[in-house]
């Protein structure tokens, strides 16, 4: 059986999933990660007294790791589910049809701009329309401009 020690929640980031933790014996700071709290539906609060256990990570470093709530225990639940910490449920669908319009856009002003387009700048036209980040669409309009200007 590992040896438990006690200690509070010091700082949490609810958006990434991890926070630190002080043991009440040290000044040193723990990592620890949603996945060490235990599922009952509750979000780790600053300042929380806890319970857990220390093992090193890959790199050596110590961090928290199964952890206990001190505080009065409310009834949990059979079964439940974390929050997800997404940003909006259904997203993918919505930046698909924008990037789709954005290349449609893209396309028409090419088109339009009395530039001749080739094959070439046709299929970097339709790769800006697969490319799912705005990260990538940015760096796939800059190669397409940079060879429209090449001509």
């Amino acid at each position: 059986m590992a040896l438990r020690f006690d200690g509070a929640l010091k700082k949490w980031n609810a958006e990434r999933g991890f926070g630190f933790i002080v043991a009440d014996q040290g000044e040193q700071e723990l990592f620890v990660h949603i996945s060490a709290f235990p599922r009952d539906g509750r979000m780790p609060a600053v300042g929380e007294p806890l319970s857990f256990e220390i093992e090193p990570d890959r790199d050596g470093r110590k961090r928290a790791v199964h952890v206990r709530r001190q505080s009065a225990a409310q009834p949990s639940p059979a079964y439940t589910t974390r929050p997800r910490l997404s940003r909006a449920p259904n997203d993918h669908h919505a930046s698909s049809f924008g990037s789709r319009v954005i290349g449609v856009i893209m396309l028409v002003a090419l088109g339009c701009s009395g530039t001749p387009t080739t094959l070439t700048g046709w299929r970097q036209s339709r790769l800006l329309l697969r490319v799912s980040s705005s990260r990538q669409r940015r760096l796939a309009f800059n190669a397409m401009a940079v060879n429209i200007a090449r001509k």
